[in-house]
This record gives structure tokens, sequence and C-alpha cells, in this order.
């Protein structure tokens, strides 16, 4: 830390961190903390408030997470912009604003409600999330340089998501545009009575911009799992998968209204096209 500066207030009815300025060498940080004086009793009930705001450098990380130096040089970016903003009370969190950019390549915002917290009892949430992949160099530099390497990351790829979670469940709804094309994607799993389901509608999704060697156009398919148990092998495993996929492009041929259908039932598998 190059430089800290920062008013508190601590009494009997409030706690407080104004004008918060924090800076490393490569990072830094600005915001205001105010919260009932009960938060340090650990009150699940005390009133919260924040705004925070932060120019982060990936630079500071390795002092934190050494293993992570080999990583840096394969981003184009090392800075990380973001900013929180919250209120409620402890067990209850009103996320108002939760975004993470990388400038010109990427960034995410998040918003929603976080209740039981901290207070013991099953996690509820509904978060509301929307993104962009402005460069899809930001990801293919993991994979290999976009020259060489046989998968290939568009640029401008959309997300918007709506997520639901109550104790061990949790249902989505899930959309991501590339190009002219969309996955559409809407389930729920619950993972104490490993139960799941999900419906899945692809609509022209230009595969051929993801895989370069692969002669595959763009694809409109629909896709319906659900079952129970996640290992297949497990007693009283079942699942039902079916596809319907209304074209495909191959080699300069169309494929059209094909029907697939899987399923496991009783350790026997059955399947139909």
């Amino acid at each position: 830390i190059s430089h800290l500066n920062t008013a508190l207030t601590l009494d009997s009815s409030k706690v407080a961190l104004q004008n918060l300025y924090l800076t490393t060498n490569f990072s830094t940080i600005r915001g205001n903390v105010n919260a009932d004086a009960s938060i340090l009793k650990q009150n699940q009930y005390a009133n919260i408030t924040a705004n925070v705001n932060a120019s982060l450098s990936l630079l500071d990380a390795p002092y934190f997470l050494p293993s992570i130096s080999e990583t840096i040089p394969l981003l184009p970016t090392n800075v990380i912009n973001a900013s929180l903003k919250v209120d409620g009370y402890m067990a209850n969190i009103h996320l108002k604003e939760l975004s993470l950019s990388i400038p010109d390549n990427a960034q995410i915002k998040m918003s929603g409600d976080i209740a039981h917290l901290t207070d013991g009892r099953p996690l509820k949430a509904r978060l509301n999330m929307q993104g962009e992949l402005i460069r899809g160099s930001l990801l293919q530099s993991f994979i290999a340089p976009k020259d060489s390497s046989s998968i290939i990351i568009p640029d401008n790829i959309a997300l918007n998501a709506n997520i639901d979670m109550r104790g061990d469940s949790v249902t989505t709804n899930m959309n991501i545009c590339v190009l002219e094309g969309s996955i559409a994607l809407n389930g729920g799993v619950n993972i104490k009575d490993e139960k799941y389901n999900m419906n899945l509608l692809v609509n022209k999704f230009p595969l051929n911009d993801f895989l370069r060697d692969i002669h595959i156009g763009d694809i409109t398919t629909t896709l319906k799992a659900e079952g129970e148990k996640f290992n297949p092998l497990q007693e009283g495993a079942k699942s039902k998968l079916s596809m319907e996929l209304d074209t495909l492009l191959y080699n300069q041929y169309s494929y059209d209204n094909i029907y697939i259908l899987l399923s496991l039932s009783q350790g026997n598998y059955y399947g139909s096209i």
C-alpha cells in the first residue's frame, strides 16, 4: 500500500468509512461505507450501504497469488475496473450494481437481491446479469494463437441471464448472442435431490466462426433434457434427452428435420434417430 486516507466514524449508532482512498503502486480504490454500530455485534439486521469504485491492476496480483505471474503476459491488458453499490442489511443485501470491465475487451454487470447470506438459513438470491465479450482475443490467448488454432473465439458475444437460487435449487434463463445467431437456455438443478431439467434453443448459431477446421455452418436445433442422479451408473439414475435438429449445414450440404431420442432407465440405455 503506497497511500491510504479515510475518515473513520465509530460511535454508539454507526460505523462509517468516508472518502476512502487507497492506492498501491498499480491500483486505486475509492469509496464510502456506512453501517449501524450493531454490525460489530454481528447483528444480522444492521443496515449497511456501500459505494466503492476501483481500478485494479493484475500487476498487484502476484503479491497474493504468485502462480498468476505466468498468466498476466497472456492478457491484452492488466487493468480491471470495478464498481460496487449495495444497501440493505447483513442478512438481506440489495445489490444495486456490481460491474467489472476490462477496457475495450469485456464487461459484465450484475444486480439483484441476496437473502440469508449470514443468518444460517438456506440461501436465497435473485440475480440479473448482462455481459459482453468485445474482443475474442481476450479468451483466445488462453487457447492458442488465432492463426494456428482450430478453435476461434469471435468478437462481440453478448450475454443476458437471470439466476434464481433457493437453498439447494438453482434455476436460470440465459441468452447468448453471436452475430445473427443465438442460444437460449432455461432450466434448473436441485443439488440435494440430484434432479435436473434443461431446455436449449439454438437459432442460426454460427459454429463455423468457432471451429475453423470443421466445415459446419449455422445450426438450428432444440434440445431438452431431464433426469435424476448426476452419476448415470448410480442406482435409480434415469434421464431423458431429446434433440430436434431443424437445420445443419455441413460441407455445403443441408441436413434437416433430424430427431434424436436418448433415455436411461433402470440401468438400460435406449436411443433412436
